[in-house]
């Protein structure tokens, strides 16, 4: 089950961004749309290999994570209104995508730890400059009916905890004996069950909009 819930809460964010895109019209959001539709058609296969002792998913995991930089990264210029974050995001997805492809190549049978840490360090710091953009300057609308407070608030739940599993995965799989090896799928567990948790902070914000909006 711990590796289906990758998928389903791919899945989780389709609903969402679906919901969401029908409300707004927003083309931002119908690009996340769409790469959680390409997330789910990628992950979903890895998630049926990794039942598999001898399947490899990690050709896989790279397509992910290529795909993944490249629509955050569109998304966040989007919502962050600093002079030069442009040219930031820029630099750092084609650094981010070098690290991985570099990876990739070099072994590409072997969790590309390195490639997926500086992912998901990317990420942790696009989370955190636009909540602190958010914090400095909320606007008149409140900080929990913006839609993408809530998204990036569970992002950044997922991104942050994540690091810390991903960039000691490969030493861990270095250590932990064979016949241990149960170990890892179950801290891989742990990743996705944070995943799981910030799609349901994301829906959870997207029903309590829509329910404080009936009560105005």
């Amino acid at each position: 089950m711990g590796n289906y819930l990758e998928p389903l809460s791919y899945l989780v964010f389709v609903i969402v961004f679906a919901i969401e895109y029908k409300r707004t019209r927003r083309v931002l959001y119908l690009s996340l749309l769409v790469y959680y539709l390409a997330a789910c058609s990628i992950i979903f296969p890895a998630s049926v290999i990794a039942f598999d002792p001898k399947g490899n998913n990690n050709t896989l995991y790279n397509i992910h994570y290529i795909v993944s930089i490249v629509f955050l990264s569109f998304y966040f210029v989007a919502i962050i209104n600093i002079p030069r974050f442009t040219r930031f995001a820029v630099i750092g997805t084609l650094a981010v995508t070098s690290v991985i492809l570099f990876g990739w190549l070099r072994s590409p049978d072997v969790f590309n730890s390195l490639g997926c840490s500086v992912f998901f360090l990317l990420a942790v710091l696009y989370c955190f400059i636009y909540l602190r953009q958010l914090l400095k300057d909320p606007g008149e609308e409140r900080i929990m009916a913006k839609f993408d407070f809530w998204y990036v608030s569970g992002s950044f739940l997922y991104f942050s905890g994540g690091f810390c599993i991903v960039a000691s995965y490969k030493h861990l799989t270095a250590i932990i004996p064979e016949a241990q090896q149960s170990m890892l799928a179950n801290i891989w567990s742990l990743q996705n069950i944070l995943l799981f948790i910030s799609s349901m902070v994301t829906i959870y914000g997207l029903i309590w909009m829509g329910y404080t909006k009936q009560l105005r």
